[in-house]
């Protein structure tokens, strides 16, 4: 049965329990030539099914404040499914939390798939069972299983995701693989883990035979955050990060990355090689905060039903699922509205990127980063600053 929600005023901003939420600055739309132009319904919807799982991550975006929200009742996902697929939605990404330990995991995907959309699954790989695995391979829409995995062998890989993690996610990756359903591995890089990555990515393309390796980087949100101190990279391990992606990259051309050291050395040499050429030479691709079309194609639904922009902007609570028709967030949002004309600000109006050589390169990077270093969404990604990475930044070091 499809959601009939009642209409009701859309909130500006939900404050949630940290003081530092309440200095959002989100509300107040950016007027730079108007917001991007979307379509009429989003074409992908993030669902996190659960907030439970099996392992604490130290790199995990969660907070302990937010695995301790209940979740949706399993009724509330089959009628979200419903409105998605009245809304034409293609694709929802199932994660959590952990969402193959939902205990009504075949109910909700089965709701997914009758609706005719396909679906993509993150998870840690340990719950992904032989009978799990052929689960998803019968449903005939699933996409891909990304599974995370951090190093090599027990010995790293445990020390950021806990003991016996290696060995389950190993098992739950061979176990996707014989039931036919595509595989990709997602590794985060960090101070724990930097000096296995030649051995890593051999083991996953050689040994695993993975096809799609991505890489980003741990960043200071959630558990992240707590443990940034044992995690992060100092200006030296960045570089070497840098040096060792980009090789690997000769090796095994499939590897990728959105964000972090891959997308940051290709991207500093790109800036060296341009800046090298005469003016009337050099190729620029940047100048505004462009770097993310978060609100532009996809929406995401925290696991106790708040309606966000993306997982990772947990503080910009634009609904309620069940409550607030997505259409009419998706459509009338001042959150999304902002976000949408994010893109337009120039780099130069912002007091920190105003002198900046790098700027015609910049596109700002994440926003949902940016709310973490400095508060405002509106602000620039510190780690993704090309200034700051090389040590020229007067505010901001590594």
């Amino acid at each position: 049965m499809s959601v009939r929600a009642a209409a009701r005023p859309l909130p500006l901003y939900a404050p949630e329990s940290s003081p530092r939420n309440r200095l959002a600055d989100w509300t107040q739309p950016v007027r730079e030539g108007g917001p991007l132009r979307v379509m009429e319904t989003p074409r992908s919807v993030e669902l996190a099914i659960t907030g439970r799982c099996n392992l604490r991550c130290r790199t995990c975006y969660y907070a302990d404040e937010m695995t301790a929200l209940a979740d949706l009742p399993t009724a509330s996902w089959l009628s979200l499914a419903d409105e998605l697929g009245e809304m034409a939605v293609m694709s929802v990404l199932l994660t959590g939390g952990e969402p193959l330990l939902h205990p009504d995991l075949r109910e909700i995907v089965g709701a997914v798939v009758a609706n005719r959309m396909r679906f993509r699954v993150n998870s840690n790989g340990i719950p992904a069972t032989p009978a799990v695995a052929a689960f998803l391979k019968d449903t005939g829409r699933c996409d891909q299983v990304q599974v995370s995995i951090d190093g090599s062998c027990p010995e790293v890989h445990d020390r950021i995701r806990g003991r016996g993690s290696f060995v389950g996610a190993v098992a739950g990756i061979r176990a996707l693989r014989e039931a036919g359903v595509p595989v990709a591995v997602r590794v985060t890089i960090n101070r724990v883990n930097l000096r296995d990555l030649p051995r890593l990515f051999p083991f996953l393309f050689e040994e695993l035979g993975i096809e799609h390796v991505g890489t980003n980087e741990a960043f200071p949100r959630g558990a992240a955050q707590c443990n940034l101190k044992d995690l992060d990279m100092t200006p030296a391990e960045r570089r070497e990060a840098e040096r060792t992606c980009l090789e690997a990259k000769v090796l095994y051309p499939a590897l990728s990355a959105s964000a972090g050291p891959l997308v940051m050395g290709r991207m500093l040499r790109l800036i060296d090689e341009d800046l090298a050429r005469p003016p009337e030479e050099r190729r620029r691709s940047g100048g505004s905060l462009s770097g993310c079309r978060v609100a532009s194609q996809s929406l995401a639904v925290m696991h106790d039903g708040k309606v966000v922009p993306c997982l990772q902007l947990p503080h910009m609570v634009l609904g309620q699922a069940g409550v607030d028709p997505l259409r009419r967030i998706w459509q009338e949002s001042v959150g999304l509205e902002y976000l949408r004309t994010r893109h337009r600000i120039p780099l130069g109006r912002l007091e920190e990127c105003r002198d900046c050589r790098y700027q015609p390169y910049c596109t700002g990077g994440c926003p949902a980063i940016a709310y973490a270093v400095t508060g405002k969404t509106t602000g620039r990604d510190p780690r993704s600053c090309y200034r700051a990475l090389k040590g020229e930044d007067p505010e901001f070091a590594f």
